[in-house]
C-alpha cells in the first residue's frame, strides 16, 4: 500500500516563502510514477521568485487517486502562497475518470492561464465539470479539450463557455 504524505494546511512547515510548492512536490515524489517524479524535480529546481509555476503531468498514467492528491496539494499551496499557476496539463491520462478530473479541477486556481485536458477519454458527465471550472475562471487563455469522447452538443456548450472569457482558445 502506498503511504501519501498528509499535510496540515496551517504548518509552519510548509509555509516557508522559500519553497511555497513543497507539499506538492512531496505529491508528486511519493505517487513515483515517472512523470510524476520528473515534474517534481522540475518544480523543486523552479525559482519562484516571480511567483509562478506551470505544471504538466501528461502521460503520466495518472488515476482518481492520485487525481485527488495531486488536487489537494494544489489547492494547499495556493491557499498558503500568493503564487499563479500559469498552466497546467493532465492531457494523455485515460486513467482519470470523472472523479479524477473532478479532482483535478477543485485543486486548480481561479486565476489558471492554460488548461490542458487533450485525450483523457472523457466523457459527456467529465465536460460539465470542465464547463463549470470554466466559469469560475478569470483568467483562462487557453482551453484544450480536443480528442475526448464529447457529443457534438457538449462540445458546443464547451466552446460557449470558453466563448465567455476575454481573449480564450478553446479547442474542442
Amino acid at each position: 500500500m502506498l503511504f501519501l504524505p498528509v499535510y496540515n494546511v496551517a504548518s509552519k512547515a510548509y509555509s516557508d516563502t522559500d519553497k511555497p510548492l513543497q507539499p506538492l512536490i512531496d505529491i508528486l515524489r511519493a505517487i513515483g510514477k515517472p512523470v510524476c517524479v520528473h515534474a517534481a524535480e522540475t518544480l523543486s529546481e523552479t525559482r519562484v521568485a516571480d511567483k509562478s509555476y506551470s505544471l504538466h503531468l501528461r502521460n503520466a498514467d495518472l488515476n482518481s487517486k492520485d487525481a485527488e492528491q495531486i488536487g489537494r496539494s494544489i489547492n494547499m499551496v495556493h491557499a498558503q502562497h500568493d503564487i499563479r499557476l500559469r498552466s497546467f496539463s493532465a492531457s494523455y491520462n485515460i486513467g482519470l475518470g470523472k472523479q479524477g478530473i473532478g479532482h483535478l479541477l477543485a485543486g486548480l486556481p481561479d486565476h489558471l492561464g492554460e488548461l490542458g485536458l487533450v485525450d483523457c477519454n472523457l466523457d459527456d458527465a467529465s465536460a460539465y465539470l470542465i464547463i463549470e471550472f470554466i466559469a469560475r475562471s478569470q483568467s483562462l487563455q487557453m482551453i484544450c479539450v480536443e480528442d475526448n469522447n464529447f457529443s457534438a452538443s457538449v462540445k458546443d456548450d464547451i466552446r460557449a463557455a470558453g466563448a465567455k472569457l476575454d481573449s480564450c482558445v478553446t479547442i474542442v
